[in-house]
């Protein structure tokens, strides 16, 4: 699950959303809209954009910079809305935004897993490497996330 509150947003520094997933899955906006973008990455030598490969380490988040450099432009994107769905391929370059002053619910399903390393494009003269510790968030934004799900699942049971 994914929730996004009122302007709530943790960003990791540098700020690259664009990523891929070795994983299809499909997003299920339950609550909110997204805007869901699809990424182009065009390899060519000495260009403005540089892949970094992801890696994990207990609670921290690692960008490694690669050799690959290349151009990075957006292909499409979609407005997806409360009770509609947007796929992601595997390895397939994404990001999904959401205005920083409403919120949204999102329930991924992960359908298929592929191997090999999820990547970010990343600037071309960004550092080799970048840590990042990811945080739990506090008890007034975790009473905050409950709220907000609690009112999603009541109004989902008013469907029936």
């Amino acid at each position: 699950m994914h929730v996004w509150l009122p302007d709530i947003r943790v960003r990791q520094t540098p700020d690259w959303p664009a990523h891929t997933h070795n994983s299809r899955f499909e997003s299920v906006i339950v609550a909110g809209f997204v805007e869901a973008f699809f990424w182009d990455f065009e390899e060519k030598s000495g260009d403005n954009s540089c892949l970094y490969e992801v890696h994990y380490d207990d609670e921290t988040s690692i960008l490694r910079r690669t050799n690959v450099t290349g151009a990075a432009s957006i292909r499409s994107s979609i407005i997806v809305k409360e009770q509609d769905s947007y796929v992601v391929e595997p390895h397939r370059f994404h990001s999904t935004e959401v205005p920083s002053e409403l919120s949204a619910v999102s329930i991924v399903v992960q359908d298929t897993r592929e191997f090999g390393i999820s990547r970010v494009i990343g600037g071309s003269r960004g550092d080799s490497e970048y840590r990042f510790c990811r945080e739990g968030i506090g008890s007034e934004e975790l009473d905050s996330v409950r709220n907000l799900v609690r009112s999603v699942i009541d109004r989902m049971r008013s469907y029936s």
